[in-house]
């Protein structure tokens, strides 16, 4: 119960986060120095905890984990802040409900975790549900209720979902590495390791693009502002990181990231009772009862 819980924090804590570099004062950051000073802000925090804990038994393969990640995580954090930028956060966080059915392929292919057949139903339930919960209903031009899958086909088209689509790909793979690089030493370590790594391959990449142009280059006080600005969104991050990374440690990877989806409905309500993104529909009920199916499943049998 104790990985059920925690998963849940994780939910939470991401969507606060989510919520917080989506506003107004975060919107306007270029989405290079959002992707660059994102782990920058976690390695202090971590750091103060490693020092206090002391350095773990690293094993092998630690560092060709860590190392895989991070490179994965450059990419993923410019197409997440991007798609933050130029796209509703109800629009864009849909996508990331499909990160579960596709550890249906990865999660089998990296891990030995064992997850039961009720168990993928569990997942697969969950992750549907989240996908319904933004279903727009009805069309407001016909009045008639659009099919289930339409969302699906028209958000393509919608600005940021595709850049959100490339990180729920990398997400499927990222979230089996994360278990790998947890377990060959530790929760504060890897994620020390993993954000220092991410940090130094962002900021060369950043460095080149300038010299080439290809990049603009900010000055000292813009950086100055972005990282005053994105450092509650950093302390979020450390904290969703813990949690998700304990968790991994005592549950199943697919049903750590089913019940940590739930922070896209989470955002998504957020979006509309503050900022009016998206009118509720009875679609979001079933919604919400297909994830509350697919979490019994996960708890009940979702173990061998």
């Amino acid at each position: 119960m104790l990985g059920i819980f925690l998963s849940f924090t994780t939910a939470l804590l991401q969507s606060a986060r989510d919520v917080y570099l989506s506003n107004q004062h975060t919107r306007g950051i270029s989405h290079v120095l959002r992707a660059f000073l994102s782990p920058i802000l976690v390695i202090p925090i971590m750091g103060a905890i490693v020092l206090l804990r002391g350095l773990p038994d690293i094993r092998e393969g630690f560092f060709l984990y860590a190392g895989i990640h991070a490179l994965l995580m450059v990419v993923a954090n410019y197409c997440y802040m991007r798609s933050l930028a130029i796209g509703h956060l109800s629009e864009t966080q849909p996508m990331l409900a499909f990160s579960p059915m596709l550890l249906l392929i990865t999660t089998p292919l990296m891990t030995n975790d064992t997850v039961t057949p009720l168990g993928w139903i569990g997942v697969f339930l969950a992750g549907l549900g989240v996908y319904a919960t933004q279903h727009p209903g009805r069309d407001p031009i016909t009045e008639k209720l659009v099919s289930f899958w339409r969302p699906f086909i028209t958000m393509w088209r919608v600005p940021g979902v595709l850049w959100m689509f490339g990180v729920t790909v990398i997400f499927s793979v990222a979230a089996n590495l994360d278990k790998l690089s947890t377990l060959s030493a530790d929760a504060p370590t890897y994620l020390l390791v993993d954000a220092s790594l991410t940090a130094l391959i962002a900021g060369v990449l950043i460095l080149l693009g300038a010299a080439w142009g290809l990049l603009p280059r900010p000055s000292l006080h813009e950086a100055g502002f972005a990282l005053k600005t994105l450092a509650p969104g950093g302390l979020i991050s450390a904290f969703s990181g813990l949690t998700q990374m304990w968790a991994l440690t005592l549950m199943p990877v697919p049903y750590v990231v089913a019940i940590k989806r739930l922070s896209i409905v989470f955002a998504s309500l957020w979006g509309y009772f503050a900022r009016r993104e998206r009118a509720p529909h009875w679609y979001r009920i079933a919604g919400v009862v297909a994830i509350f199916f697919g979490i019994v499943l996960i708890v009940v049998f979702g173990r061998i």
